[in-house]
């Protein structure tokens, strides 16, 4: 069994490199502690765009971006760990903002678009990128809302007119499966099984709208019939969802009192059946304004307007963690929905940040209005699994597996599920390395040829990058045409005969020096050495080379490696070296910017 690491070893700035291998143990680290109950797993950045919310899909692998731009929404599938943009969904699917919503099993994207003056609602699967269905909107009125069944089987959406509707749909078939009347609806959502459907909104009362009730119902698909209402005065639901087995319905809520007439709670439990309150979750700071289930319904998260994510206990309405306030400041949200056009929604309906589980698990997934998206897991949780996986990899590397051995590598390098080890990690790389691991040859090459190991040594990096190159690593041939730079890369310098290549990068080390270039002088002397043409320079003028090397790393801000490269040349050239004096000089200042 091999257990693959979630992100690449091409950071390698801890590990130490060149230690002998030995044999490995197991430390397990100490849990964490209760306050940092969820912990960031990975960050993004979506330039240039505003997502107003993100999921995981594919197996937690992938993420699915929603980015408005000018009133239209468009989606891209992401790398969880990098953020890289896979693949764009269609242009087709971009839908007006913010009507879309995705399955609970994340398989179905559901959105509301218009074209040639016709709205419609369009069913795509997230995976193949292909319409499953598109239903004309109903007298081609407005929609408030949209939902998808778990299985994405059932859609349900919000017609807006000068009467409110809630229409249910089959995917499959494409047959309406209900019309229900409502009063008004500003949130919808279907049950996991599409048997139900619960309508949610605050609603304006009074002769002059002077007052406000939440009201929340129920419905039954198949015979329309309203099966619950729930109704508190002076208060406000801003959504509403169902619990993963259907039982109950989870409102996120707005001021005002509860159904018992106490202070407001951030979320409230209400049974399905008899819309009694089961559970109030909170109370927390401002209004909510989304609310998601875990998986197994054990954890809900809620969001709310001063950008916090607060995660409970389901059954204790126990508050277990809050991750750190994202988004801007308090206040309005002014957001373009077509070219120069704006609306603006009220601080207490609007939140900075975007929360939701994943479909299996306790992951969770924020975004934020700036670009941010960011993947959330439980500590405790992800300790287990990465111990788990560590001995899983243990065994799997020591039967020979180099996807495992360089799994361990990544484990030891980042204290997954043991305590940090540079010099395992570094003993585990070389395995894998040696065993022919593409990826674990470009990641000892990049920290040989950087120096972020603690030492640079570009002749033994440039011997691990072309075996990652033979290996068809596209991003090893890549690395190498950016090391031999100075000759115009791989192609540059194989026109070039050995000689004239020595020739042309000493001339371009003199040069450089001269003029104190020492960035231009690293990567000429890294050439010079990956080519092997090194050897060709008079002893003495070698030794003087791993001086300038010391003096270069230093100002590049790598003292570890300056010090390794300083301590070689007193060891080779020793007092009778041209740069013993200010090698001495160095020597102390070093050590102390090496600790």
């Amino acid at each position: 069994m091999t257990i693959s690491p979630s992100r690449s070893l091409l950071r390698p700035a801890f590990i130490s490199l060149f230690v002998a291998l030995a044999p490995c143990s197991v430390a397990i680290a100490s849990p964490p502690d209760p306050v940092e109950a969820y912990q960031p797993e990975t960050s993004i950045r979506i330039e240039g765009a505003t997502p107003w919310g993100a999921a995981l899909v594919s197996g937690g692998r992938e993420l699915l971006v929603a980015e408005p731009k000018a009133g239209q929404t468009s989606f891209s599938i992401r790398d969880a760990v990098t953020g890289k943009e896979l693949r764009r969904l269609n242009a087709r699917w971009a839908g007006w903002y913010p009507i879309w919503n995705i399955s609970g099993d994340r398989s179905r994207l559901v959105l509301g678009t218009i074209e040639d003056g016709q709205r419609y609602i369009v069913v795509v699967d997230v995976a193949t990128d292909q319409e499953v269905r598109r239903f004309p909107v109903p007298e081609n009125r407005g929609i408030g809302g949209v939902a998808l069944s778990k299985d994405g089987r059932r859609v349900a959406a919000i017609g807006e007119n000068f009467l409110v509707r809630v229409h249910v749909w089959d995917v499959e078939s494409g047959n309406v499966l209900q019309e229900i009347k409502v009063a008004a609806a500003s949130a919808v959502a279907l049950s996991p099984d599409g048997t139900q459907v619960l309508n949610t909104v605050s609603l304006m009362t009074g002769l002059f709208g002077g007052g406000v009730d939440a009201i929340a119902e129920v419905w039954d698909v198949a015979s329309g019939r309203r099966i619950s209402e729930v109704k508190v005065k002076d208060a406000g639901f801003n959504a509403g969802i169902f619990s993963p087995d259907g039982t109950q319905f989870l409102t996120a809520n707005r001021g005002g009192p509860d159904s018992s007439g106490r202070p407001a709670s951030t979320a409230t439990l209400w049974d399905v059946t008899t819309g009694r309150q089961v559970r109030a979750i909170g109370p927390g700071e401002g209004a909510a304004t989304s609310v998601s289930f875990s998986a197994d319904g054990a954890r809900i998260a809620t969001t709310s307007v001063d950008g916090r994510v607060r995660i409970w206990d389901a059954g204790s309405g126990r508050l277990i963690g809050a991750l750190p306030a994202q988004g801007a400041a308090a206040g309005a949200i002014r957001l373009e929905v077509a070219p120069g056009h704006f609306i603006e929604f009220p601080e207490s309906t609007t939140s900075r940040v975007a929360a939701v589980f994943a479909a299996e698990g306790t992951s969770l997934v924020t975004a934020v209005l700036d670009g941010s998206v960011k993947v959330w897991v439980d500590a405790a949780e992800r300790q287990a699994s990465d111990q788990a996986a560590l001995s899983a990899n243990l065994a799997a590397a020591q039967r020979g597996d180099v996807e495992a051995m360089h799994s361990l590598a990544f484990a030891y390098r980042e204290g997954r599920g043991t305590a940090r080890n540079d010099t395992l990690a570094t003993q585990w790389l070389t395995k894998a390395a040696d065993g022919g691991h593409g990826l674990a040859n470009l990641e000892l090459a990049s920290a040989m040829l950087s120096g972020d190991g603690g030492r640079q040594d570009c002749a033994a990096g440039g011997e691990r990058l072309r075996k990652a190159v033979a290996s068809g690593s596209t991003e090893a041939a890549a690395r190498l045409d950016a090391v031999l730079s100075p000759l115009g890369g791989r192609g540059g310098a194989a026109a070039l005969t050995p000689q004239i290549q020595a020739d042309l990068l000493e001339a371009q080390i003199i040069e450089v020096l001269t003029r104190q270039d020492y960035p231009a002088f690293l990567a000429n002397l890294c050439a010079l050495e990956v080519l092997g043409h090194a050897d060709r320079l008079p002893v003495e003028a070698r030794r003087e080379l791993i001086y300038h090397r010391a003096a270069g790393l230093r100002a590049a801000g790598k003292p570890r490696a300056a010090l390794a490269a300083l301590n070689q040349y007193l060891n080779e050239a020793g007092s009778t070296g041209a740069s013993y004096t200010q090698a001495i000089q160095m020597l102390r200042p070093l050590q102390q910017e090496a600790k």
